[in-house]
């Protein structure tokens, strides 16, 4: 009678276990996307991580740190593109710095770009390769502020379902106020 008890309880643990896995499947059933996720929130590779390194950084008011976590692109380097990025990079980074920003930050929206062939706003989070991330701030004397981060996917392109949901490397490339115009990314929605 025991064994047919413990088995009893073993199956509903069974159930119960494959009912939540089956629960953390993106909205397309696809497992890739499912694996693909797993990968990146162990290692480390999600826009929430980029964002949180380059926040602690200026919290502890390790400057460059705080520089190396926002990663500037690496093509098109002698045109100029870049030149008002780089300067911005520079002059956030010393403001928030000197801001006494907290290390505590709260996400307030997640827009979706995704990034292969027509650029555009989407729902399904794994097929972007973009994300446009409203984060709450406060600084030494709990003023409240609003900075968006672009956090996109190295090389720009990511094809998602197209591709079997390979792992994305996710890297920060632009912090600016809300109501600034974003440098990196130039589409809006």
């Amino acid at each position: 009678m025991m064994k047919k008890g413990i088995f009893a309880i073993g199956l509903i643990v069974l159930a119960f276990t494959g009912l939540f896995l089956w629960s953390l499947i993106p909205a397309g059933g696809d497992l890739a996307a499912l694996w693909a996720s797993l990968q990146e929130q162990l290692t480390g590779e999600t826009p929430e991580a980029k964002i949180a390194a380059y926040i602690h950084a200026v919290s502890e008011r390790q400057g460059q740190a705080a520089l190396d976590a926002w990663e500037l692109p690496d093509w098109d380097t002698t045109s100029g593109r870049w030149a008002p990025l780089i300067k911005r990079r520079q002059k956030i980074t010393q403001e928030l710095v000197a801001a006494d920003i907290q290390s505590d930050f709260f996400i307030l929206a997640t827009e979706w770009w995704r990034t292969c062939c027509e650029p555009g706003v989407i729902t399904n989070m794994r097929n972007a390769g973009g994300a446009r991330v409203w984060v709450e701030l406060h600084n030494g004397r709990g003023v409240r502020q609003v900075y968006i981060f672009d956090v996109w996917v190295r090389g720009n392109a990511y094809w998602g379902a197209a591709m079997g949901y390979p792992p994305r490397q996710w890297v920060l490339r632009d912090v600016y106020p809300e109501g600034q115009t974003p440098l990196f990314w130039q589409f809006t929605n």
